[in-house]
């Protein structure tokens, strides 16, 4: 019995030893800050996180994600050598482990200490589910895996003859070599298994006319167009053509959305990537087949291959996914009943995992403000990690008055013109029930009746004082909202054309896809106006009270690229989706301009509604199109060529071109954007334990976050400009700088009332104290000094034109209406 005592004792030991070396490395890791530190600083202060590190040290992949930031990675050994990084000290945990099971047990006992080593760290291991539950910062390893490496590194130093004096001799080394780790090696190309025999199977069958679109991130095809024999059924072809999506099966997890066949024959198949029942956010995949149905034609894959295991089974309910998406927006009440997904916290990552959280996706419409939100609530963890614009800005017909008040504030706005009634002599109204008529009608040329084809009625509400210079399609409500004077034809026609593109290829609101939506619905609100004016024009908005937007055949005019080599990779604005529209609006001037106008509509409507997915980019765009012209006017055809050709001219050319022109760009990947403040407030340590809690805070940032974004006041335009300008080097200088990250953090905690409540009816009695405004200035003096740049001096101009002082004892929305008038 002793020998088995003295066996477990050992085993336990050694686990306890490579925790305790972990945490002082972690410890070092942040002190020495850098690109580790804000990582380090998160596994550190958590039990959860140390136990996930030391599973890390011993080789295992250890997956890592800050939902409500967007943010996830993997952390091995090897990728930590190849990037130079300083987290790679943590394989000292398990060396240090071993040593301390071989100087404590007799080398016969070392098998049995070594298998309780194991057992003890895959029990740990199984403890993260538990200890992670309700922390910002999400873990996840694989136990089974952490035992059997535990039990190979401790067996294999165990069992090593090593004079005692030399047991801490490997942690030297270790701790000593990784300063003289070279510079970060560049990744190889990413190529899951199968992939590129997939592609060359295909392209056999296909001949000329084959091409596809690579995803870097995901490794494989996210279009492509071929000629290859469907044989028994779409199923059995996706089957036997698995590859191409990286999963052995892909119809097993594929649910039917729809399948129609056309005027021209062509059969369109479209699919959900569902997962143990809950489909997977934003994953699609479309399967089109020639007429007669004999042929694959064209693919759409968003299926996510790259996804880790993830958890179906919901521990929040949706009543309370409800409650806690409203800390973000407190007057909302729900437009919809909570719906559950699998949410992919990243594009993807060459060659990793990617997390994949169960979320309720939770749509808040608060009608005091405006804004319309769909919150993604963690089901299991209770957190928001992600926001989605639920407004995106810039037949049966009804048209209500708010007569220059908000939109909200009219409990019972007046209906000014309903379907068949005279005009009503108010130009706002009159024109509204004019644009969605013209735009009924350009539609329905199509055979589409309505927005989503199902007649639904047209609702605008008009003269909204809170969408000063804007209007917008509300997807949380599925109303029309003008600002005064907003009411133009071609911004009609624009803001109803994303009310289609959510009920057919439902781009996503960001990035490219997002740069697409806006794209299309500049093109048809154009196409619009020629319908029901007859003359082409390039401009969008000029009749409006914000003046002219955007110029497609001259994007640079209006600081929008026309040329990829000019193509911006921003984080505000949805990721530049107003910006980048520019390339693929050039575009459509130079195919409109070069071919019958109807027929570059023609081909662009069936793209749009037929061949595109949520996350299509640019080269997708490009590749439905050249499709929709082919089967619209044939192969070789003059239409389709002209598509080409004006893809081209904007810098995207053909895929399959193996010599592109020595000026093009590569396709730019999505940048991963990081919120200063929220980093800062998710980060452990960060915030006072006696005040707000963390979710409150963030949900204070997302309402700021919505203010500015909606522009309700000079003052929030001015400083959200601001922010989102310096928000990279506010985000060096905090890394840099623990002292000022977690002043920034403190700061933000102690103003979360005043943040919270501004633009509410909560903001008329929240007051702004005096150590909110203390905090503040004690802030904005550490970051200038810290800076002593461009920074500094845009801090001095704001608070040489507002007192802030000013401020102090007065409700938060009249302190917001002083800063308004002292810009």
């Amino acid at each position: 019995m002793r020998i088995v005592w003295r066996s477990v004792a050992a085993g336990l030991a050694a686990w306890l030893t490579g925790l305790l070396v972990v945490w002082p490395l972690l410890k070092l890791v942040a002190a020495l800050g850098g690109p580790d530190a804000p990582l380090a600083r998160t596994l550190g202060g958590t039990p959860g996180g140390v136990l996930a590190a030391a599973a890390g040290g011993t080789g295992v992949p250890v997956s890592w994600s800050v939902p409500m930031l967007g943010l996830a990675g993997r952390v091995t050994p090897g990728t930590m050598l190849a990037q130079g990084s300083s987290l790679v000290m943590l394989i000292a945990a398990p060396i240090a482990a071993g040593l301390m099971l071989r100087l404590l047990a007799r080398r016969d006992l070392v098998p049995a200490a070594a298998v309780v080593h194991a057992l003890a760290a895959t029990g740990g291991t199984l403890l993260l589910g538990v200890l992670q539950r309700h922390e910002v910062a999400q873990l996840a390893v694989a136990p089974v895996a952490v035992g059997l490496a535990t039990l190979i590194w401790s067996a294999g130093i165990g069992l090593v003859r090593l004079p005692r004096r030399a047991a801490v001799l490997p942690i030297v080394l270790v701790v000593a070599g990784v300063p003289l780790v070279a510079t970060p090696a560049q990744a190889a190309a990413y190529r899951p298994p199968g992939v590129d025999g997939a592609l060359a199977t295909a392209r056999k069958e296909s001949g000329v006319g084959f091409a596809a679109v690579r995803d870097r991130r995901r490794g494989v095809p996210s279009t492509l167009t071929l000629h290859s024999a469907i044989g028994g059924g779409v199923d059995s072809w996706l089957r036997g053509h698995a590859g191409l999506f990286g999963v052995t099966d892909p119809a097993s997890q594929l649910s039917l959305i729809r399948r129609t066949t056309d005027s021209l024959g062509v059969q369109h198949v479209r699919y959900q990537q569902v997962i143990n029942g809950v489909p997977v956010f934003g994953a699609q995949v479309t399967v089109h087949l020639s007429a007669g149905g004999r042929y694959v034609q064209t693919v759409g894959n968003g299926l996510r291959a790259d996804l880790r295991t993830p958890y179906t089974t919901p521990l929040v309910s949706a009543a309370r996914a409800v409650q806690i998406a409203r800390l973000a927006l407190p007057g909302a009440s729900p437009a919809q009943p909570p719906k559950l997904y699998l949410y992919p916290m990243s594009a993807g990552t060459a060659g990793a995992r990617t997390d994949a959280p169960l979320v309720w996706e939770v749509a808040l419409g608060d009608d005091n403000s405006g804004v319309a939100n769909f919150y993604y609530v963690d089901a299991r963890a209770g957190h928001v990690i992600a926001v989605r614009d639920g407004t995106e800005h810039v037949l049966h017909r009804i048209i209500y008055d708010l007569k220059n008040l908000a939109y909200g504030k009219v409990p019972f706005p007046a209906v000014a013109r309903v379907e068949g009634g005279p005009p009503s002599g108010q130009q706002d109204v009159d024109e509204a029930y004019d644009g969605t008529g013209a735009t009924y009608r350009y539609y329905q040329g199509f055979g589409r009746d309505s927005y989503d084809d199902h007649g639904s009625i047209l609702a605008s509400y008009v003269r909204a004082s809170d969408f000063h210079n804007n209007a917008g399609w509300s997807q949380v409500r599925e109303v029309m909202i003008y600002g005064p004077n907003m009411t133009a034809i071609d911004v009609t026609g624009h803001e109803l054309t994303h009310a289609v593109t959510q009920y057919t290829a439902n781009l996503m609101y960001h990035y490219q896809s997002g740069a697409l939506n806006e794209s299309f619905s500049d093109v048809f609100g154009v196409s619009v106006r020629r319908f029901e004016t007859g003359a082409s024009r390039w401009d969008i908005g000029t009749e409006t009270a914000a003046g002219t937007l955007r110029d497609m055949a001259h994007p640079e005019r209006y600081e929008q690229p026309g040329h990829m080599r000019d193509y911006v990779t921003t984080c505000s604005d949805n990721g530049g989706v107003h910006t980048n529209s520019g390339i693929p609006n050039k575009m459509y001037y130079l195919l409109a301009t070069s071919i019958d106008p109807d027929k570059a509509e023609d081909i662009m409507y069936r793209a749009l509604t037929e061949y595109l997915s949520p996350e299509s980019r640019f080269l997708d765009a490009r590749i439905g199109e050249i499709q929709a012209a082919w089967d619209l006017y044939g192969k070789g055809s003059d239409e389709a060529e002209a598509v080409s050709d004006a893809w081209d001219a904007v810098g995207l050319p053909d895929p399959e071109d193996a010599t592109p022109p020595e000026d093009t760009p590569p396709d730019p990947d999505d940048p991963t954007c990081l919120c200063v403040l929220a980093t800062a407030v998710s980060g452990n340590g960060g915030l006072d334990p006696s005040g707000a809690s963390v979710d409150a805070v963030l949900a204070s940032l997302l309402h700021m976050r919505d203010l500015i974004s909606a522009g309700q006041t000079p003052a929030l335009v001015r400083y959200g400009d601001l922010f989102y300008r310096y928000n990279d080097r506010l985000t060096a200088l905090t890394d840099a700088n623990p002292a000022l990250k977690q002043q920034l953090a403190r700061t933000i905690q102690i103003v979360q009332p005043a943040f919270a409540a501004v633009g509410t009816g909560a903001g008329n009695t929240t007051i702004v104290t005096a150590a909110m405004i203390a905090a503040v200035q004690s802030l904005l003096d550490a970051i200038a000094a810290a800076d002593g740049g461009l920074l500094a001096v845009e801090i001095n101009a704001v608070r040489a034109k507002a007192d802030l002082n000013q401020m102090v004892g007065h409700p938060a929305n009249q302190d917001l209406s002083y800063l308004d008038g002292h810009l």
